[in-house]
């Protein structure tokens, strides 16, 4: 990713051929509730999700994007696995009583 400064002196990150996907924290709450949305209508099985999941969620990440890149594979599989990664982590420091 490399940095560029606008002409009003803003610095903006523009992506790189190879480079990682940065996500807005829009994406991300449209995401959180494209998952909420799919739970509620049946999709969650035992273990995880039913398959073709993925690329429902790419479907609900286009309609709310539709000039974006979203694949269902690498950009959601990934952002899913990255959440599911740090999730004891953030209830860990849940329980802690000082944390707010």
């Amino acid at each position: 990713m490399t940095r560029v400064i606008a002409s009003n002196g803003v610095a903006v990150q523009q992506r790189t051929v190879g480079s990682r996907r940065t996500w807005t924290a829009r994406e991300e709450e449209v995401l959180v509730n494209a998952l909420k949305s799919i739970i509620s209508s049946g999709w969650k099985c035992n273990n995880g999700f039913c398959n073709g999941y993925l690329l429902l969620l790419e479907g609900y990440m286009l309609n709310a994007f539709p000039n974006s890149d979203f694949h269902a594979e690498p950009h959601v599989n990934s952002k899913i696995h990255v959440w599911k990664k740090q999730y004891p982590t953030l209830v860990s420091m849940m329980t802690k009583s000082d944390f707010g």
